[in-house]
């Protein structure tokens, strides 16, 4: 936003402006790449699913706009601006005493009410962004964790894994994760909905 390579102002991104900046990998699929993980054919296929349910929460962080930041100064500047107007009517008040200084002092208490609840509802909405990058940071952080023990396990078999014991072994250990990677989307997808979880 505004920088040397994009002009785009904050006003002008959701309109239309520059494209939208470039998500990093997901944190599974960046995790894996790390992993060494034994060439054993078709094992890529069982990573498959939690390289995409990594996908699917997206990173948790704000690549070129930060919301959280510009709520939160929105919120500060109506403050400012309301205490401004306070100071004024104030004194205005007390050299000005007409039918028309009693209006213009409504009016502006009334802009003053509507200044507090857009700024309680920014700070509410910068909460709201925070709280769901750091649930979605947890999210990936989870499947990170899952991801990593399921690699080692892939490991620890690669040796058996052409046996139809190391086979069953495989398969059950990417069922059991798959079914904690699920439950770890699903508890995240719900912290970001409002949806009170373990």
């Amino acid at each position: 936003m505004s920088t040397e390579d994009d002009s785009t102002t904050v006003i002008e991104f959701p309109h239309g402006g520059a494209p939208a900046p470039a998500l990093p990998n997901n944190v599974v699929e960046s995790m894996l790449a790390g992993i060494p993980v034994p060439a054993l054919p078709g094992i890529e296929d069982l990573f498959a699913p939690l390289i995409e349910l990594g996908k699917s929460l997206g990173t948790g962080t704000f690549a070129g706009i930060d919301p959280v930041g510009i709520f939160d100064q929105a919120s500060t500047l109506i403050d400012h601006a309301m205490g401004l107007s306070r100071s004024a009517v104030a004194e205005v008040s007390q050299t000005w005493n007409s039918t028309g200084s009693d209006a213009a002092t409504e009016l502006s208490r009334s802009a003053q009410n509507s200044g507090a609840e857009l700024s309680e509802r920014g700070t509410a909405i910068s909460k709201t962004a925070a709280a769901a990058a750091e649930s979605v940071q947890r999210g990936n952080a989870n499947l990170a964790a899952i991801a990593q023990s399921f690699a080692t396990t892939v490991a620890a078999a690669a040796p058996i894994a052409w046996t139809p014991p190391g086979q069953a072994m495989l398969l059950a250990s990417a069922a059991e994760h798959m079914q904690a990677a699920v439950a770890a989307v699903t508890r995240t997808r719900g912290r970001c909905s409002g949806t009170p979880q373990p």
